[in-house]
């Protein structure tokens, strides 16, 4: 049985994408970081409510994310996390 059977549609996604918010950022409180990154996925999920979840994920991380460039700003937290990307 492989992974993919196991993993509900989309969440590999998701996952990917927290990963990577995480590690840019570096927060100093992980699950309150997390939880400020789904929450502000969710309220993205409602405003595209036939979206598909894979696209969303990375479209949201997309929108919100400064990803590309050397500093990092979330944009829809309540909280602003900056860090210096590593790259």
């Amino acid at each position: 049985m492989s992974f993919q059977n196991l993993c509900p549609y989309g969440l590999k996604s998701i996952v990917e994408c927290i990963t990577r918010a995480t590690l840019i950022s570096q927060p100093t409180d992980i699950p309150d970081f997390i939880y400020q990154y789904l929450s502000g996925l969710i309220k993205f999920r409602e405003s595209l409510p036939e979206a598909d979840p894979k696209d969303l994920s990375f479209h949201y991380q997309k929108q919100n994310w400064n990803i590309n460039k050397n500093i990092c700003k979330n944009q829809c937290f309540g909280k602003m996390y900056t860090n210096v990307m590593l790259l």
